[in-house]
């Protein structure tokens, strides 16, 4: 065989090692960019601590998709709130010359939502459903019933009932408004923490959002260094139970046979 045949065929050889070798890696990388991007359960990093979500549900590895300012706008995109389930709110608020601290008891059912409302000693319910918000207070038994009108997204309306923030509006803020995202840990639960500048009053707002259940799990605001709002979930359980929005009079618009 003579040389110019075996350089030619060591040629070739390099070639097609070359293009296996090459093909490895777009099909590897083609993979990665190939998954969706599936939210992990409840395990986080430790507090304080920057992490990534993983499209396969884990929280490890440099090359998962990383929680950052850039793109946390799309990653809470993905959440959704559960349609059923119960949980305890504590909300607190300082204003000039004072505070007040509120405990609300709320089940929300389809759409529906139920309410009590700890505050100074009074003890208001809400429940609304059906197009209409029924009120009453402790002793009443003839509740005050209003249509529910929502202008928008019913659940900036519904969140306002609750005193929350709805952490749905970081969504049409200006990417240049969001100043951290990280996932990390709150109050032991795997979230998503975010922390931008309100467009109105110009508050830093930090928003704690779990990734399990998809709801805003804890928040504050701050007045140059000083908290004004904080917000802290507790007891929540995935199930809703029709008694609670029974009217004083003693009838259910949720369950009414």
């Amino acid at each position: 065989m003579s040389s110019k045949r075996v350089r030619l065929i060591s040629l070739l050889g390099v070639v097609l090692i070359i293009l296996v070798v090459a093909a490895g890696f777009i099909m590897t990388y083609a993979a990665r960019d190939a998954r969706v991007l599936s939210l992990p359960s409840s395990t986080g990093n430790a507090p304080g601590t920057t992490g990534v979500l993983s499209a396969d549900g884990g929280l490890f590895g440099s090359d998962r998709v990383a929680v950052t300012s850039d793109n946390v706008q799309n990653v809470i995109a993905t959440l959704v709130r559960p349609s059923e389930y119960s949980r305890t709110v504590v909300v607190e608020s300082a204003y000039s010359g004072g505070s007040a601290t509120s405990r609300i008891s709320t089940v929300v059912l389809n759409g529906s939502q139920a309410l009590i409302v700890e505050t100074a000693g009074s003890r208001k319910h809400i429940v609304i459903t059906g197009g209409s918000v029924y009120i009453w207070y402790n002793g009443e038994k003839n509740p005050r019933e209003m249509p529910f009108e929502a202008s928008g997204d019913d659940r900036t309306v519904l969140d306002s009932y609750q005193m929350l923030l709805t952490y749905e509006d970081v969504l049409s803020l200006d990417k240049s408004s969001i100043t951290d995202a990280v996932y990390d840990t709150y109050a032991g639960e795997g979230c998503i923490s975010v922390t931008f500048k309100s467009p109105l009053l110009g508050y830093k707002t930090v928003c704690h959002i779990a990734v399990a259940s998809g709801l805003l799990i804890g928040a504050e605001q701050y007045d140059g260094q000083k908290l004004v709002y904080r917000q802290t979930a507790m007891d929540y359980t995935a199930s809703a139970d029709k008694a609670a929005f029974t009217l004083p009079d003693g009838t259910n618009p949720v369950s009414p046979h």
